[in-house]
């Protein structure tokens, strides 16, 4: 789950993305390139000591299967918006070194992940949340994951590009296994994010510790999560005891 928090201010640094000229509808503004961010020199070089259980994807699983909802009849929505969602699993596909890859489908049918979005941000879950992450489990599985950003802040305005941005990276590293969040504000998982926030040296430490561990949750190796269902049946046919599907705010 992650508060929101605006900042200003980013003239004189380095922009990256943009979105292709060939799609339709205005072009945002640029947002700030990743960059190198020092963490505090007495900080420890991963927050691994946080993660009270590991959930994560398992080590069968190569492909991840997302699909991006396109709500084009709702207020700040942008033809854009899509591909800023996938720039954001790039970079975590990258962190990873490829350990986990992510495959763009067009319905949610087929989908491990699928991106929501709200109007603005004012769920019933935390007021002025920027983004939330929704996890279900089934005893030791992981059953399903959505992905929720707000298009706007909670004064209605349209949250910039870097704000998203780095939005979805907070948002995506829930879904890849960091559960909770930083104790340091140069992370990408600390509890807010801003416009300059980026993945940091302690992020991927993190995640790649994690992608090290061995899972308490984890999804059924060979099923994609679109599946699941007909994973409950195999497990239900031979004795599995059947527990409660239980939503986890993360």
């Amino acid at each position: 789950m992650l508060a929101l928090l605006l900042l200003t201010g980013l003239l004189g640094l380095s922009f990256f993305w943009q979105p292709s000229s060939a799609q339709s509808g205005s072009l945002p503004p640029a947002f700030p390139a990743s960059v190198s961010v020092s963490s505090p020199p007495t900080a420890p070089a991963d927050y691994f000591h946080l993660q009270k259980k590991i959930y994560r994807w398992s080590d069968q699983t190569r492909l991840v299967l997302v699909h991006i909802s396109t709500p084009t009849h709702l207020s700040g929505w942008q033809p854009w918006h899509p591909q800023l969602i996938k720039d954001a699993f790039a970079e975590w596909q990258r962190a990873l070194q490829n350990r986990i890859m992510f495959v763009f489908m067009p319905d949610t049918s087929q989908a491990d992940m699928v991106v929501n979005w709200w109007p603005v941000s004012t769920p019933a879950i935390e007021r002025g949340a920027a983004g939330i992450n929704m996890m279900s489990t089934w005893g030791k599985y992981i059953a399903k994951n959505d992905l929720f950003l707000s298009l706007n802040d909670q004064y209605g305005q349209p949250h910039s590009p870097g704000m998203l941005y780095a939005t979805a990276l907070h948002e995506i590293g829930h879904s890849l296994g960091i559960q909770g969040h930083s104790d340091q504000p140069t992370d990408i998982m600390y509890f807010s994010v801003n416009e300059r926030s980026r993945l940091s040296p302690r992020d991927v430490n993190t995640m790649l510790k994690i992608y090290a561990a061995k899972p308490d949750f984890t999804n059924p190796p060979g099923f994609h999560l679109s599946r699941f269902a007909d994973f409950q049946k195999t497990q239900q046919k031979s004795g599995f005891r059947i527990p409660i599907m239980i939503p986890i705010p993360l």
